[in-house]
């Protein structure tokens, strides 16, 4: 089988010349067919999400308290309008589904805010009436003007109405006191979503009612750390959750009901880290420190690493339609990867085509 090399795509002055040599000597064995490096920031890139615009991809990338747009057309990746400013650190950042102009914004201080990339400055801000922090932030991709808010401290999950700038309801259970870390919107039902807590321990919601539809108990407990990922596959019929060295899976059933399905050996992480599932859900893209991790949900296999970046990163996202999948990393760099997967090529057969036939979906067991 012949080697897939790599093809680097540098401009001059996105990138020093010596950080450049590093990434190119990374690449060499690398199994990626194209690649591109932004150097977007000075500063870790701890967020990002992804607009897909009619000609080129937009990913909104938050690194400290500042916010950025960079735009990627085929292999050249660049940033395009002026950064935001923030007042304090973001903890998470999403486009408005329906605008790419507009971005939504969680920070520290406890604010939720609409801020237009088009001119630079804050069209709405959304105060949680609370001095603790915002830790996470996601918004129902059926509903688009609803956003769930994770407060530090806080057990439960906060929704704002992004459209009218209120907060109507607290998801909370109160007979358990672990602080929520995270959430996730399903993207089968508007009305379903997911918390993850410090204890492990995940909740499923309807925002309908007060209390969690059902509390999934993590499989192991020897080493008690928070649920540092959390992600519901297309069609809403698995949780995926990572925490305390494994990313564990559980099939939900039409009543809702979990029970496990899958474990799978990844890297012990502290930080909140964001990893991709491919539109059939068949296969997950997880960050381990400078490489990632290739998992094929549909085989008993260990999975495939792929070289990626010099520094750890944090942060995955991927489009599906024209399989690239962009990372960014602790020195502030984008990298722009689309994976070859020759039918030789002993790497698990990724589908990253757009299915939305339900029924295509296969689990083992």
């Amino acid at each position: 089988m012949i080697s897939p090399i790599p093809i680097l795509c540098h401009e001059v002055g996105i990138m020093s010349p010596s950080l450049f040599k590093q990434y190119v000597n990374q690449r060499l064995h690398s199994l990626i067919s194209c690649c591109a490096f932004h150097e977007a920031s000075r500063s870790p890139i701890s967020v990002m999400d992804l607009f897909l615009a009619p000609h080129a991809d937009l990913l909104a990338i938050a690194d400290r308290s500042t916010l950025r747009v960079c735009q990627v057309n085929g292999h050249v990746c660049s940033q395009v309008r002026n950064p935001f400013k923030n007042s304090c650190m973001i903890s998470g950042v999403q486009w408005y589904p329906v605008d790419p102009g507009v971005a939504i914004i969680s920070d520290v201080s406890g604010y939720v805010r609409i801020i237009d990339m088009n001119f630079q400055r804050t069209a709405n801000n959304i105060s949680l009436g609370t001095e603790l922090s915002c830790s996470h932030l996601s918004i129902s991709p059926l509903n688009h003007t609803v956003a769930s808010v994770c407060l530090s401290g806080q057990n439960g999950i906060r929704l704002v109405d992004i459209r009218t700038g209120g907060h109507s309801q607290i998801l909370s259970d109160t007979r358990r006191q672990h602080k929520c870390i995270c959430s996730e919107w399903s993207p089968a039902d508007p009305h379903v979503c997911i918390s993850g807590h410090s204890d492990q321990t995940i909740s499923i919601w309807d925002i309908r009612r007060p209390s969690p539809l059902h509390v999934i108990q993590p499989p192991v407990r020897d080493h008690v750390r928070p649920i540092s990922a959390l992600k519901i596959s297309p069609f809403g019929s698995h949780v995926f959750a990572a925490s305390n060295g494994r990313l564990s899976g559980w099939r939900i059933d039409d009543g809702g009901r979990p029970t496990l399905s899958h474990q799978f050996t990844i890297p012990l992480s502290k930080k909140r880290t964001q990893f991709e599932i491919s539109s059939r859900g068949q296969s997950i893209l997880f960050p381990d420190k400078s490489d990632l991790k290739l998992i094929d949900m549909t085989k008993r296999t260990s999975p495939r690493t792929v070289k990626c970046s010099l520094g750890t990163m944090h942060s995955v996202i991927s489009n599906k339609r024209t399989q690239t999948i962009y990372t960014g990393d602790a020195y502030g760099v984008i990298s722009v990867l689309q994976p070859m997967f020759p039918s030789t090529d002993p790497l698990p057969n990724i589908d990253w085509d757009d299915v939305t036939d339900p029924s295509d979906v296969e689990y083992p067991g």
